[in-house]
C-alpha cells in the first residue's frame, strides 16, 4: 500500500465523493455537502487529505484540516489542534491496516507540524457530520483502540415535516409576544451585517458564518424575534445543507418567553414551505426542546473524538 497527499496525487473530486459514500455507508454526502466541506471550506488543503492505493486502486481516505483562516476569532486559539473531517475504508478491506498507516502518517505529520491535540470531526462549520456515529462499531473500536476518548457526544434529529403543526400553546405565546411589541420576521441580504455581528457578539463567530450562509443560500433564511429594533433571538434554516436547521438562540435576558420555539416553529414552516419533508436538526445537546416536535422519526448518536500528542 502506499499513501500520498491530496497535493501529491490528484482526484477527482466526484470520485473522491463517490469513494466517501461506498465506504462511509451510514453517511448520505450530496455534492452540495461535499462542496461545503472541501471546496467552500477557506482553511481546507491539499496536504492534509491522504489517499491510500493498493496498486491503482483507492482504498482509504483521510481529510484533515487545521483552523488557518475562518473564523479568525478561532485561528490563534486553535492553532494547538488538528482534525480529522473524515477516515474512510471500504468494508472489503477493514481486516488490513489501511485505516492504521492512513492514521500514522496523518499524527506524525501533525506532530511535526506542532499540534498537540487531535479531534474527530467537530469542524464547525464545515463538517460532514459533528462526530463518529456510534453504530460505525469498525471506526469507534479503531480510534479507541489507537488512543482517542470521548469527548463530547451530542445527536441529530430526523424529522418528517408532513407532521408539522402549530401547536396552540404556541400561537397563544406568539399572540402574547406581539402584544408586548415584539417582532418576528425574515430578514434579507441588507441586514446581513447587523445580523451576522449580534449572532456572532452573543454566541459564536461560527453560528455568525452559518446565518451568512444562509441568507445566501437560495433554500435558506433567518428569522429573528427584535423589539424597538433590538434582536432578542434567531434561527436559521438551510445555511450548512439545504435541508438542516440551525443553529438558533435567544438573548439570555430574553428567555422565558417561549421566543425559541416560535423560531423553531417559524424555520420548519418555511422548509416545509420550500419542499423538504424530511429535514436534520444537526450537532444538538438539547432534549426536551426538539422533542416537542412531531415527527421526530430517527436520533443518530455521535461521539466527538480526542487525541493528545506528546
Amino acid at each position: 500500500m502506499k499513501t500520498y497527499s491530496l497535493s501529491e496525487k490528484e482526484l477527482e473530486h466526484e470520485e473522491l465523493r463517490l469513494f466517501l459514500n461506498k465506504a462511509l455507508e451510514r453517511d448520505f454526502i450530496t455534492r452540495h455537502m461535499f462542496g461545503r466541506v472541501i471546496s467552500r471550506d477557506p482553511n481546507f488543503s491539499k496536504d492534509l487529505v491522504y489517499l491510500a492505493y493498493e496498486g491503482k486502486e483507492l482504498v482509504g481516505v483521510l481529510i484533515g484540516v487545521y483552523r488557518v483562516k475562518s473564523p479568525p476569532q478561532y485561528v490563534e486559539r486553535e492553532k494547538h489542534v488538528a482534525w480529522i473531517k473524515a477516515l474512510a475504508v471500504p468494508r472489503e478491506h477493514r481486516g488490513g491496516k489501511i485505516f492504521d498507516e492512513l492514521l500514522e502518517v496523518y499524527l506524525n505529520r501533525v506532530a511535526e507540524d506542532g499540534k498537540t491535540e487531535v479531534r474527530f470531526s467537530d469542524f464547525a462549520s464545515w463538517y460532514f457530520y459533528p462526530g463518529l456515529d456510534i453504530h460505525y462499531e469498525y471506526y469507534l473500536s479503531k480510534f479507541l483502540e489507537k488512543g482517542f476518548t470521548k469527548a463530547d457526544e451530542v445527536v441529530d434529529y430526523e424529522v418528517d415535516l408532513m407532521h408539522l403543526h402549530y401547536p396552540e400553546r404556541v400561537k397563544k405565546r406568539e399572540e402574547k409576544a406581539v402584544k408586548e411589541g415584539i417582532v418576528f420576521r425574515e430578514v434579507d441580504s441588507v441586514e446581513e451585517n447587523r445580523v451576522v455581528l449580534w449572532v456572532t457578539e452573543k454566541f459564536s463567530a461560527c453560528w455568525g458564518i452559518e446565518a451568512s450562509m444562509a441568507i445566501h443560500e437560495p433554500e435558506g433564511g433567518v428569522w429573528i424575534a427584535e423589539k424597538d429594533g433590538d434582536m432578542l433571538g434567531f434561527s436559521v434554516y438551510g445555511g450548512l445543507e439545504p435541508n438542516w436547521f440551525g443553529p438558533i438562540g435567544v438573548d439570555p435576558k430574553a428567555r422565558g418567553k417561549g421566543l425559541g420555539t416560535i423560531l423553531l416553529c417559524k424555520c420548519l414552516e418555511s422548509l416545509r414551505l420550500r419542499g423538504y419533508r424530511y429535514i436534520i436538526i444537526p450537532w444538538t445537546h438539547h432534549l426536551f426542546f426538539y422533542t416537542q416536535l412531531e415527527g421526530v422519526k430517527g436520533v443518530r448518536h455521535y461521539w466527538i473524538l480526542k487525541k493528545g500528542l506528546k
